[in-house]
């Protein structure tokens, strides 16, 4: 329950309102397999981009991995090409590596498919990595 109110929280406030892919999961996941093909996957509805706020010296170490200050979480997994999320669950990403026409969310490891309607926000990385990297269905 804590960190549901971690992320209750987080979602108060201002954030800049954000369109992702108009496709169903099927159209998502067919453009996704064809972009990145071989990488793993996801297709994900009801996310927040979170631009990170960090001490200069994490940032620099990012950079120097080649990842920018961006953390993904999605409140509703659509589909995961291996497994990993339950459908209907959520959970927060590793840091970005790229935003392709702000719908394709790459890290290191994955592609997460931005589907329908999305916010940005900011928050502390302190408070961004408490959260779990996966979890059931909140409702």
């Amino acid at each position: 329950m804590e960190k549901l109110k971690l992320l209750a929280e987080m979602l108060r406030g201002p954030a800049l309102a954000m369109e992702g892919l108009n496709a169903s999961a099927e159209e998502a996941a067919a453009q996704v397999a064809e972009r990145f093909p071989g990488k793993p996957h996801c297709v994900v509805q009801d996310w927040v981009l979170f631009d990170l706020e960090m001490p200069d010296l994490v940032r620099d170490g990012m950079a120097g991995m080649g990842q920018k200050p961006i953390m993904l979480v999605f409140l509703d997994m659509v589909h995961d090409t291996l497994g990993r999320y339950p459908i209907g669950g959520w959970a927060r990403t590793a840091p970005l590596q790229s935003f392709i026409e702000e719908r394709f969310f790459e890290t290191k490891d994955s592609v997460y498919v931005l589907i329908g309607p999305g916010q940005r926000r900011r928050a502390a990385l302190s408070s961004i990595i408490k959260l779990p990297t996966g979890m059931d269905s909140i409702q």
